[in-house]
C-alpha cells in the first residue's frame, strides 16, 4: 500500500502596507465649541501629511475639505444640535488615515432669549460656598406670579451631571436662564406679562432641592428680554462708532448693509 501526500500552498495576496510615516500626523486636535443658536460654529484641526479631511456631525459624514484647509464650519446651528459630536478623519495621499478626538458643540439660546442672575451662597454656618475651591452646584430657578405660593410660571433646571451646572466660587453664583434645561413654560411670553413677576431659586435636582427664600421680584433689567429692541442705523460699523443700545437690538451699517444684534455683551454680527 502507498500513500501519496498532496501539499497545498495558500498565497495570501495582501494590499501594500501604509507606513506609520505615511499616516497623518495631528498637532492640534479639535477643540470643543459654545456658540448662540443661529450662530457659525468653526472646527479646527492642526495635521500634517494630510490630503484630504472629512468633517463628521454624530457619526454622519457633513463636510470634506483639502488637506491644506483645516477648518470646518457649520452655519446657523440650532438647539437641538446641542451636544453633538464632531470629529474628522484625516487621509494621507498614501491612503493612510487617522482619526481626531471628538469635539462637542454647545449651542446657547439665542442671547436676547437669555436672562443672567447672580447672587450670594453660603452654609448653615454663614460660610460663603465655594470659598475653598470653586464648585459647581445643581440648582433650579423659577418664576411665579406670586411672591408666595401658586404654581411656576417659568421653570430651568442646572445639573451638574448634564453638564450644565452653576458655578460658585467665593459664594458668588452666576446663572443664565436659557442654558439650562427648560422643564416648564416659554421665558420670552413669561416676561411679557403686565403683572409683577417673582424668581425662587432652588439648590439640587428639581426631586430633592432645598427651596431659597424669599423669592425676589424680576427688576426692569430682565424686562428688556421683552422688548422687541428694534433697529438703528448709521454709517460705520456699531463697535467703530461706540453705539450703546438694549439687548436685542438691531443695527443696519449703511456703508455695508451688514446687520449686527446687541447681545449681553458685545455687538455680534448677523453672517
Amino acid at each position: 500500500m502507498r500513500c501519496s501526500v498532496v501539499c497545498l500552498a495558500l498565497i495570501i495576496f495582501a494590499g501594500p502596507k501604509v507606513a506609520l510615516a505615511d499616516l497623518p500626523t495631528i498637532q492640534l486636535q479639535p477643540s470643543d465649541v459654545q456658540v448662540h443658536a443661529g450662530d457659525s460654529a468653526v472646527f479646527q484641526v492642526v495635521a500634517t501629511g494630510v490630503d484630504t479631511l472629512k468633517w463628521y456631525v454624530n457619526g454622519t459624514l457633513t463636510g470634506k475639505n483639502l488637506g491644506t484647509q483645516q477648518r470646518f464650519v457649520l452655519k446657523s446651528v440650532q438647539l437641538t444640535q446641542d451636544k453633538a459630536k464632531v470629529h474628522c478623519v484625516l487621509v494621507s495621499k498614501a491612503n493612510g488615515s487617522r482619526t481626531s478626538d471628538d469635539a462637542v458643540l454647545s449651542v446657547l439660546r439665542p442671547s436676547r432669549e437669555m436672562m443672567t442672575f447672580t447672587g450670594d451662597l453660603s452654609d448653615r454656618f454663614g460660610n460663603a460656598v465655594g470659598s475653598d475651591a470653586p464648585k459647581t452646584i445643581d440648582m433650579v430657578v423659577e418664576i411665579f406670579r406670586n411672591i408666595e405660593g401658586g404654581l411656576p410660571e417659568y421653570a430651568e433646571a442646572f445639573l451638574v451631571a448634564e453638564d450644565r451646572g452653576v458655578p460658585v466660587q467665593d459664594g458668588r453664583f452666576i446663572a443664565r436662564l436659557g442654558t439650562g434645561k427648560i422643564t416648564q413654560g416659554a421665558l420670552e411670553s413669561v416676561v411679557q406679562q403686565q403683572s409683577t413677576l417673582y424668581v425662587q431659586f432652588s439648590i439640587g435636582k428639581p426631586d430633592s432641592r432645598e427651596i431659597l427664600s424669599p423669592r425676589a421680584p424680576l427688576t426692569a433689567m430682565p424686562y428688556s428680554i421683552a422688548s422687541s429692541g428694534g433697529q438703528i442705523k448709521g454709517a460705520g460699523t456699531p463697535i467703530a462708532l461706540s453705539i450703546e443700545a438694549p439687548v436685542g437690538t438691531r443695527y443696519l451699517d449703511t456703508k455695508t448693509n451688514a446687520i449686527w444684534v446687541r447681545s449681553f455683551k458685545a455687538w455680534v454680527k448677523i453672517p
